[in-house]
């Protein structure tokens, strides 16, 4: 069911930056089946007869337009049904979604035989009850969030809602662009109830403001300086999951401080009776700070606003983000409000989440299930490198994060419409987004390539030589822009340190006006170090002049596209920059890797990640890369840039194909170790978890895939395979298990009391090689 020839709906509103409601009426008879698909632009929330149903869409490309699909079958009556959609627009391009200037709903619904699409007879309001007048909420994100209950119309999702004053919409043909599938699995919803109150008290009753002038961080930095005391008259009853206070005065403000117990993704959500109107402050953070929510963390509020009326409410926002701590400021309320509930309405893909990891060392199990958490619950309607401040598709970032994502739930849905939508708005002059769906016209030089080396990697892994070979054209293109800008000695000849860093000068693919014109046009990232953004206290990775790691990487993507089409002339050509690499980035008096060369000399900083992408790229003997991957493990050395907890996803196989697992598996223990010992709940953005940071970042996962495939030693098993290989290292633990997801059905593999046992899916065959062993075959259930 797809929605070529549906219409576009929307109202014609004086700015498209708007939430708009809308209605369908639907007859349904006793067991009718049915179906919704749709699309929007830019975000939905989907109800039928006033149930939730989910929100969406994919992140994507304007003019791809992603079709979602929701199974209405469970929700329909014999007679009159619902379906009610708030679609929100911004209005502007964001870190995740370019404006284009077509908001609006297009939906196709299908029940009993009947077909009934985005026509006239829909209703349609922008009384929404929001306001369009809010303070963005970061750079890279959309506005905060301030809705008024009594100009709402509460309870329109209900089927029994009365939707006579309300308008049909415009209805606009699509004329252009394509609806696609995505592949990719819907979320589930689940209400996380707050667990506990840590803060009751009260304070000022004046009401900030709101205006769309204001700057990110106003909202933030006011609740966050307001003073606490003790209530005079305010009276705390009920659980942390249902409040109760009594006794208010308007004189006067209450703080309530509830904690979710962890870190969750999604809304927060609440439902409350009150004897009068009022306005709450709705805050939610990730961290305390001093014992007060850090409602703003690197100029970024975490904001909404909620105006009561008497009588019931009801809050759910329309759009998500993440946080352990919801903060609540109640002002201007008069006698009690009587929550029925508070919390968030949690959200994660729709998997089955069987991946698992267990041992007889605790704090490896603990590290495992908190990077196993982090990448579910940072998860949403696509792959994101922060489910908080950014929200955003970084190539460097989503490509591991899906690949996990499919060892642990066998969906490898993620990973394809990445790797196809990467390529898919190509500019003119063949580079792509490496943030792939941002409204900002950043280039990642090193993300350019990774796009490359990870697309033969998805092949690798999945098996899925189709959509592989689909993006040869694009990938070509792309390495060919590297290799137009190669001089005759073999280096890249790209200053883009002298290069303008201005919006849309490197790229040319169809931007908003309204983009930040401020946003960087060229860098080379790698790893956080250097750029001023984290690690600040930390010695920087060296990017200056002829940067090793850049060309290390154009090793590996001159290879990889050499794998996908079979042409030697690249391995030749990478062969020979390989051996240059190593001749003229290698220090001998220290025996590492530069940073690079900066004229005619090398660079005096040393990092992990430049040794490791060079030692990757094989621009050294075995021997030489085993000393050097020892030597920056070093702990001592302070002037060595170390890795975040990113770029580990790279060091940690390099540290096991050198035979040093034990070391890998040392810096494990050590660094996620700390990280759980200071209380995190999910996987921080880097190690020291500073204010620059947020504390959900799936890319910071590597132990996720390590510890199931280089420890317990589970390989892949692609698309058509039969055979798995199996590497237990039953030396560094007493005791071990893992389940590995796979297309096929589940892997496990472990060993107790010196016996190594397993099963494996139907038709699938085991090469279990123990160290030291030969190679044996094993099927199905087996041990030894």
């Amino acid at each position: 069911m797809d929605l070529n020839g549906c219409s576009r709906l929307w109202l014609n509103v004086a700015d498209d930056r708007a939430t708009v409601l809308f209605r369908r009426t639907i007859e349904a008879a006793a067991g009718d089946r049915g179906e919704i698909s749709l699309y929007a632009d830019a975000n939905y929330q989907l109800w039928c007869n006033g149930t939730y149903l989910g929100r969406g869409p994919a992140y994507h490309h304007p003019k791809r337009r992603p079709v979602e699909r929701y199974d209405l079958t469970p929700h329909l009556v014999a007679g009159r049904n619902v379906i009610a959609v708030l679609v929100h627009c911004p209005g502007i391009s964001l870190h995740n979604y370019v404006y284009c200037g077509e908001p609006g709903l297009t939906a196709r619904i299908d029940v009993g035989g009947q077909v009934i699409t985005t026509d006239g007879a829909w209703r349609a309001t922008d009384r929404s009850g929001w306001s369009m007048d809010t303070p963005r909420r970061s750079w890279a994100i959309g506005f905060a969030e301030a809705f008024d209950a009594g100009a709402a119309p509460m309870g329109w999702q209900a089927a029994d809602f009365d939707d006579a004053e309300w308008s049909p919409p415009q209805v606009h043909a699509i004329d252009d662009g394509e609806f696609i599938e995505t592949g990719m699995p819907g979320l589930r919803h689940q209400f996380q109830p707050a667990v506990d109150v840590v803060r009751f008290a009260a304070t000022v009753s004046d009401v900030l403001p709101l205006s769309r002038s204001m700057g990110t961080d106003a909202v933030g930095t006011h609740l966050m300086g307001e003073p606490w005391y003790p209530p005079e008259a305010a009276v705390l009853g009920g659980a942390a999951v249902a409040p109760v206070l009594e006794g208010l005065d308007g004189r006067e403000a209450v703080v309530l401080l509830l904690d979710l117990g962890r870190q969750y993704t999604g809304a927060v959500t609440f439902d409350f009776t009150s004897e009068s109107g009022g306005v709450i402050d709705v805050g939610w953070t990730e961290v305390l700070d001093r014992g007060r929510p850090a409602l703003m963390r690197k100029g970024n509020s975490y904001v909404d606003r909620y105006i009561a009326r008497a009588g019931d409410n009801q809050w759910l926002p329309h759009g998500y983000s993440a946080g352990r701590y919801i903060y609540l400021v109640l002002r201007g309320f008069e006698g009690a409000v009587r929550f029925e509930r508070v919390g968030m309405l949690a959200s994660e893909p729709d998997l089955d989440w069987s991946g698992a990891f267990e041992c007889s060392d605790e704090k490896l199990n603990a590290i495992w299930q908190l990077c196993a958490r982090t990448i579910r619950v940072g998860t949403q309607e696509g792959l994101v490198d922060c489910p908080t401040r950014e929200q955003a598709v970084y190539v460097g970032d989503a490509n591991p994060i899906a690949d996990w994502v499919g060892r642990l739930t066998g969906d490898y849905g993620h990973w394809r419409y990445l790797v196809r939508e990467m390529f898919a708005a190509q500019g003119q002059n063949d580079l792509i987004k490496t943030t792939v769906f941002s409204g900002q016209a950043n280039v990642l030089l090193d993300y350019e390539l990774l796009a490359v080396v990870q697309t033969q990697r998805y092949v690798q892994q999945t098996g899925d030589v189709e959509t592989g070979q689909a993006m040869v054209p694009a990938a070509r293109r792309l390495v060919d822009w590297f290799i137009e800008r190669t001089e005759a000695d073999g280096w890249l000849a790209i200053d883009w340190q002298a290069l303008p860093r201005t919006r849309g000068h490197y790229v040319d693919w169809p931007e908003d006006p309204t983009a930040d014109p401020g946003g960087p046009g060229m860098n080379i990232f790698i790893d956080h170090p250097g750029l001023g953004r984290h690690n600040r206290e930390d010695p920087g990775i060296d990017r200056r002049g002829r940067n090793t790691a850049l060309h290390a990487l154009f090793v590996m993507a001159l290879r990889a596209l050499a794998d996908l089409t079979g042409d030697d002339a690249l391995r030749v050509r990478a062969d020979a920059l390989a051996e240059k690499i190593g001749d003229e980035c290698f220090d001998q008096q220290r025996e590492v890797f530069a940073d690079g060369r900066y004229g005619d000399a090398l660079l005096t900083q040393i990092s992990q990640q430049t040794n490791t992408w060079a030692v990757m790229a094989k621009c050294c003997d075995r021997q030489r890369a085993r000393s050097i991957m020892r030597q920056v493990l070093c702990e001592h050395d302070t002037d060595l840039v170390r890795s975040g907890p990113y770029f580990w996803l790279y060091m940690l196989p390099t540290l096991v194909e050198l035979g040093l697992i034990k070391d890998a598996l040392g810096q494990v223990r050590r660094l996620w170790g700390d990280v759980l010992n200071r209380g995190a709940t999910t996987m921080w953005e880097t190690f020291s978890g500073d204010e620059l940071d947020s504390y959900c970042h799936p890319w910071a996962c590597a132990p996720v895939e390590f510890l199931p495939r280089y420890v317990v030693g589970i390989g892949s098993l692609p698309q058509g395979a039969d055979t798995i290989e199996l590497r237990p290292q039953t030396a560094l633990l007493d005791q071990a298990e893992a389940t590995v997801m796979t297309p096929r059905g589940a892997v496990l593999m472990g060993w107790r009391d010196g016996k190594l046992y397993g099963q494996l899916p139907e038709g699938v065959s085991g090469a279990l090689q123990k160290p030291d062993e030969e190679m044996k075959e094993v099927h199905e259930k087996w041990n030894t």
